[in-house]
């Protein structure tokens, strides 16, 4: 997710060192289209192929007026952010609870 981190001066060599050590058969990238070609000569450096694959978003996307006051609070179809592994884990510990 959020490719365009690539481009970025403080977090891009992170996202691209991350990006190069995935060993994986197919990878699927999200972002801003405005870093495909970028994404896409990495690759190619790599000797992978990149397939490029536009989709419209079928609903508005929001931000909620205030942050959530519990987990409790979290329905159908939200999206919880975690900006780090510990709080992934943390955040799915604390959701399967539910």
């Amino acid at each position: 997710d959020e490719m365009q981190m690539v481009g970025d001066k403080q977090r891009g060599a992170a996202w691209t060192r991350a990006f190069l050590a995935i060993q994986a058969e197919e990878l699927h990238v999200c972002g801003d289209p405005r870093f495909a070609e970028l994404i896409r000569e990495i690759a190619a450096d790599c000797g992978d192929q990149v397939f490029l694959h536009s989709y419209e978003r079928l609903s508005p996307l929001s931000v909620a007026p205030s942050s959530l006051s519990s987990l409790d609070a979290v329905e159908d179809h939200d999206c919880v952010i975690c900006f780090t592994r510990k709080d992934i884990l943390r955040m799915k510990r604390d959701l399967e609870k539910l």
